[in-house]
């Protein structure tokens, strides 16, 4: 008598090297076929995998009374075998109305929110999905029609890493055939979400209309070929991966690790550059769209004196300063125009710079070293008699900014001192000002004001140092 095509289903799950043997494993148990049967493959095989499963269901509160009815099949069935159930309900809509997101991208999001809580709660090891291959090939599928780039062609991996939750999927390679002739033998009874049946949703439409032609027309082992190529493509990027954490390594500028060399940068073949600059946007927390690595990669290629600012959003804004790509995160672009008190002698944070500033008293005059206005630490030393009872304070630099250095005639403009010293626009925005009785009296990493000049015999003076905070 001829094997039936699913008779080794249970053996492949085992085989597949995903499953955390001997620990606990959450399942996500939608109520469709698909998981349902690999609920039934995890539970006939535990006395071999040895994991403590327990189960979770994602009300969406998009369906009434049919998503109760899922909800109430995986309940009953969980009751059935012993398994600890948990249901976690998720206002969908709402997620949308205030997020923006598409319907299935809002659904995706609330699932997985569900799962890393579900997860922790239970303290699981891993997260079993039953995306199968047919799942593969619309992914693979959907994300070339969108003009994903290579890295989205690898598709989903049998075991990654999604939103903090370690995510198994046994049944990648398995055809849908196969598991609905499994579920059919085995008497496993399953939910239809008609949202399935929706083609105003792309990955159902492509199901219904696509792969049939393609399988027809061109390939009847269309998702074979598709799975196939993934998985090459898998590999390839395990490799890239290597080698583009060793550029991203060799461009950091040798002034600020986070910051890019742009002519390291630039002698990478346009391959690679393309993936530092993805990984290097990802690591400073910006989404690297297509045309924003590209627009990057312009302002590289350009010759630029001075700097530039090659994109601003709400995440930040990306600068080439010099032979630099640097990203201003947006908390730092607001900065602090309020002022606060400078305790004397004591400590005071200055977030918008990520610098603290820190003063005592001493009788030494320090002559700070010839510098640039942001240069960290900066040291100087304020006479004490000048500042008096009106105490010293920090704030940002405003655009009408002027003081008198010392062994300088007249005032000068802040913004001409950073011209001068070649500080980028983007740069001094973060550059804390000291101030007393409204008077700019030092510039740190500058020369201190004319007022504010310490002389030996009138101490002890005010010895003030600004450096990083994680100094």
């Amino acid at each position: 008598m001829a094997r039936a095509p699913y008779a080794g289903l249970q053996e492949h799950v085992l085989r597949t090297g995903v499953i955390p043997h001997g620990q606990r494993m959450l399942v996500g148990v939608s109520g469709g076929v698909d998981s349902m049967v690999l609920l039934h493959v995890l539970q006939a095989t535990q006395p071999r995998h040895g994991c403590a499963l327990a189960v979770v269901h994602v009300h969406h509160g998009l369906r009434g009374k049919e998503a109760d009815a899922d909800a109430a099949l995986v309940r009953d069935c969980c009751a059935l075998w012993d398994i600890p159930f948990h249901l976690v309900r998720k206002n969908v809509r709402a997620r949308m109305a205030s997020k923006g997101l598409s319907l299935e991208m809002a659904a995706r999001e609330a699932r997985y929110e569900a799962f890393r809580l579900v997860a922790r709660r239970v303290n699981a090891a891993a997260l079993a999905l039953a995306h199968t291959a047919d799942d593969q090939a619309e992914t693979l599928l959907l994300r070339l029609l969108r003009g994903s780039g290579p890295s989205g062609m690898a598709g989903m991996s049998p075991c990654s890493t999604v939103h903090g939750v370690t995510v198994v999927r046994p049944f990648l390679t398995i055809q849908k055939d196969i598991i609905l002739a499994y579920a059919n033998d085995s008497g496993i009874s399953w939910r239809e979400d008609r949202s399935n049946t929706d083609e105003a949703i792309k990955r159902n439409s492509l199901r219904k209309h696509v792969l049939p032609l393609l399988k027809q027309r061109f390939n009847p082992r269309v998702i074979e070929a598709l799975c196939r190529h993934a998985d090459m493509a898998r590999d390839e990027e395990d490799l890239w991966t290597l080698r583009t954490d060793e550029a991203r390594d060799a461009c950091r500028s040798q002034v600020d690790d986070r910051a890019l060399n742009v002519y390291a940068l630039s002698g990478l073949a346009p391959a690679l550059q393309r993936r530092v600059v993805h990984d290097w946007l990802l690591e400073q927390g910006i989404q690297p769209a297509f045309e924003l690595v590209e627009r990057v990669l312009q302002g590289v290629a350009r010759k630029v004196k001075g700097s530039k600012c090659l994109w601003e959003g709400t995440s930040g804004t990306i600068w080439r300063q010099y032979d630099r790509l640097v990203v201003i995160p947006a908390s730092k672009q607001q900065g602090e125009s309020a002022r606060q008190r400078v305790p004397v002698p004591g400590r005071l944070v200055w977030p918008a710079a990520g610098v603290e500033i820190v003063t005592s008293f001493g009788d030494d005059i320090q002559r700070p070293p010839r510098s640039r206005p942001g240069v960290w630490p900066a040291r100087a030393t304020l006479s004490r008699v000048a500042i008096g009872r009106a105490g010293l304070y920090v704030r940002g630099w405003r655009a009408a900014d002027r003081m008198k250095p010392i062994g300088m005639q007249g005032r000068k403009r802040l913004q001409d001192i950073f011209t001068d010293a070649k500080v980028p626009r983007s740069e001094r925005a973060h550059i804390p000002v000291i101030v007393c009785r409204n008077e700019i009296v030092w510039v740190p990493g500058f020369r201190i004001a004319d007022s504010m000049q310490a002389r030996a015999g009138e101490g002890p003076h005010v010895q003030i140092l600004v450096r990083l905070t994680h100094a």
